[in-house]
Order: structure tokens, then sequence, then C-alpha cells
């Protein structure tokens, strides 16, 4: 009687190159996820801060109010010249409207903003928008923690405001 000899891999092979594949793409996935995700988390970021700006700038038109924005590592504010005291102060907008209120920057998210105005205390003004809708000049640099890719909103004195990638 003749043998035929079957030329093949076994079950268990099979199943052992199976395993060591599907973890070495779970792993690349994982990786890859987390930048996309920390660059997407920092565009809508951007999108939304710069919303906001444009917005304080219609509400500083339409108001007729000085309003500053403060931006440090972890928040920005919105607050408003006030004149009803004996001397101006500034005032958080979030009294009368929450929509105001400070929002907080996300620990995988990194900011830094350049403007005209030089801060010599914590809660000085980055960025001045007057009645007229003139503002500070200013460059809001925004990226993730891990992320290569950089947004950044430009403020002109005549009160342009766009995001540049």
């Amino acid at each position: 009687m003749i043998k035929k000899k079957f030329a093949g891999f076994t079950l268990l092979e099979l199943l052992v190159v199976i395993i060591i594949i599907s973890i070495a793409s779970t792993v690349i996935i994982l990786n890859l996820g987390s930048s996309f995700l920390t660059t997407k988390r920092s565009e809508f970021f951007a999108r939304q801060m710069m919303s906001l700006i444009k917005l304080a700038r219609q509400q500083a038109i339409f108001g007729t109010e000085v309003i500053r924005i403060t931006i440090s590592n972890d928040e920005y504010s919105f607050f408003k010249l006030d004149y009803s005291l004996h001397y101006p102060a500034w005032q958080s907008m979030d009294i009368n409207d929450p929509f105001w209120r400070p929002r907080s920057i996300s620990s995988n998210i990194m900011v830094s903003v350049h403007s005209e105005t030089n801060p010599k205390s914590e809660n000085a003004p980055q960025i001045i928008i007057q009645p007229s809708g003139e503002l500070t000049p200013f460059l809001i640099n925004i990226h993730g923690t891990d992320s290569t890719k950089t947004y950044t909103i430009q403020g002109t004195q005549a009160g342009n405001i766009e995001l540049k990638e």
C-alpha cells in the first residue's frame, strides 16, 4: 500500500499565527487611534475657541462693552469692564449668563498665546475686545500632547479672526 503525505499546516499552527496577527494589529490600531483622537480633540477645541472669540467680539459690539479674554494653561475665561462701581473693574461674564462660564482646557491639549499685551500678573488680559470691534492682535497655537498637527487662531486689530491649520 502507498502512503500519501499531506503537505500543510496543522490547526494549532494556524491558530497561533492568527492570534499573533490579531494582537499585533490591536496594538497598532490602539496607538494610531490615540494620536488620531488627540488631533480631532485639538481641532474641535480650536474651532470651539475661535467661535467663542467671534461671539465675544459680537457681544462687545452689540452690548457696547469692553471684553477681555484671559487664557491660562488649564482654562480660559471671559470678563467685561464694569463701570457701575466707583472705578472700572473687570467682572466675570458668567454672573449674568452661564454661557460665558470659564472653559477648561483638557490636559492633553497644549495652548500658547502670543498677544501685544504684556501681562504682568496672572490675571492680566491677554485679548481685549473694544466696543468698536477692534481687538488686541493675537496668535493662539493649539496642539495635542501626542500630535504633530498645530492649529492657529489668528486675530488682527481690525477684528478678523480665522483658524489656520
